[in-house]
This record gives structure tokens, C-alpha cells and sequence, in this order.
């Protein structure tokens, strides 16, 4: 899959590949992604998420919690697992499916919700999250900002 994605979305993957370091995690998982999207600051997905009940202490605890790896993950380089390819995988068609140019931030949290795979998504559960609302809510975002980036809704 090539690298497609816009600097917000790559810097929430690198925050995924940094807290599964901090962890000691041997993986990099859709629930280190999801912390990754939290700590996007002054983000709308953040923003949503906070609306939708996600408490970001909580969330850390969560993942932190996980059992380390007995790899060194500093010196090694830690794979995927299998659910946070499947999301990146479906964000990617996301965006094939509309003719977009990068994978934004919104996408892979989309992604995330769609494929109900991995901790990350069981996590968004385990805090009470609606998580048909929020994924109503986030495609709701991401049409508008398309509409605008279209030149659609300016007037006429």
C-alpha cells in the first residue's frame, strides 16, 4: 500500500509507532493508533471523540496496560498487527473510493470504526462510546469538508 497519507495522519501514525515503543509493545495496533488520533491536539477528531465520552487517561491506562513484548522495541522494528493493517487497509479505500489524493486524519478513525476489528475499536466500546453516532457524526464531517474543498456550498 503505498504512503498516502496527508502530515496530520502521518503524525498520528508516528504517535501510534512512538506510545507502542513507550509501551514496550512488540506491535503497533489499532488501539495505539487510536491513542495516536487523541493526541492529535486541537483536532476535530479529537474534539469528536471527547464529545463521544472518550476520556484520554483512561484510554493511556488502557493501552499502557497491555503486556510488553520481550522484544527490544527500540532496536527492533515493530510490525503491524493484523487489525491495524486491516484499518489502514480500509482507509485507503475510503479515500480510492472518492477520488481523494491522501488519507486524512478522519479516514483512519473511520477506517477504525468500520472495520470493528482490534483493541482499538473494543476500547472506543468499553468506554460507553454510541459508536454507530460517532461513526454517523465523523462521515458527516467528512462530507462537509469535502463539499467545501469541492466548491460546493459557497452559493451560487
Amino acid at each position: 500500500m503505498a504512503d498516502r497519507h496527508n502530515i496530520l495522519a502521518a503524525r498520528a501514525l508516528l504517535n501510534a509507532r512512538q506510545l507502542a515503543r513507550e509501551f514496550a509493545h512488540g506491535w503497533i495496533g489499532s488501539e495505539h493508533l487510536l491513542l495516536g488520533l487523541f493526541n492529535l491536539e486541537a483536532h476535530p477528531v479529537r474534539d469528536l471523540l471527547l464529545a463521544h465520552g472518550v476520556c484520554g487517561e483512561s484510554l493511556t491506562r488502557e493501552v499502557s496496560s497491555l503486556a510488553p513484548s520481550v522484544l527490544q522495541p527500540r532496536k527492533a522494528r515493530l510490525p503491524l498487527s493484523s487489525s491495524l493493517q486491516e484499518t489502514l487497509e480500509a482507509a485507503a479505500e475510503l479515500t480510492e473510493s472518492r477520488r481523494l489524493m491522501a488519507i486524512n486524519v478522519e479516514h483512519l478513525l473511520l477506517a477504525l470504526l468500520r472495520t470493528r476489528a482490534g483493541l482499538g475499536f473494543a476500547l472506543l466500546v468499553k468506554q460507553g462510546v454510541d459508536v454507530g453516532d460517532l461513526e454517523r457524526e465523523l462521515q458527516a464531517m467528512i462530507d462537509a469538508r469535502q463539499r467545501e474543498q469541492s466548491g460546493f456550498g459557497f452559493g451560487a
